[in-house]
């Protein structure tokens, strides 16, 4: 009969035996990570949102949308429109402040929906909606007294 005489080599050792250490590791990397990035978070922003309005306030943010709009042309043609053009950038710049003045105050909900309504426009190419939302936002603008 044959007898095993295998023996490991010197230096090679079995991969499994320094799996689990990597795995501990690992994890606790990944946890103090998560509680790293929670409490910055918190550090950051505050409690509920209570330093929100700290950044600005809504007011500011629509007024900035509203002189913006100011410098569009009274309707959008399809030219006007490309993913190099300073207009496409200043048309899809109008969600994003109407959306931050409206997280503020309410009062500037309608403003925001036709700012998204113009960026969404702006990503499908539809002119239609763009100049629709354009509109809006002119009329809710003159009604804010913007």
């Amino acid at each position: 009969m044959e007898q095993n005489t295998y023996q490991a080599q010197a230096g090679h050792e079995r991969s499994g035996a320094g799996l689990l250490p990597l795995i501990v590791t690992a994890a606790v990397a990944v946890v103090v990570g998560c509680g790293l990035g929670l409490f910055s978070g918190w550090a950051l922003f505050g409690q509920n949102g209570e330093d929100a309005e700290a950044d600005g306030d809504a007011g500011s943010y629509a007024s900035m949308a509203c002189a913006v709009l100011e410098d569009m042309p009274e309707q959008i043609d399809a030219g006007d429109l490309g993913l190099q053009e300073a207009r496409t950038a200043a048309l899809t710049s109008l969600a994003p402040l109407t959306e931050a003045a409206a997280l503020q105050d309410s009062a500037y909900d309608e403003l925001a929906a036709h700012a998204v309504d113009i960026r969404t426009g702006v990503q499908r190419f539809d002119v239609e909606k763009i100049n629709a939302g354009i509109d809006g936002l002119r009329e809710e603008c003159e009604a804010l007294e913007l």
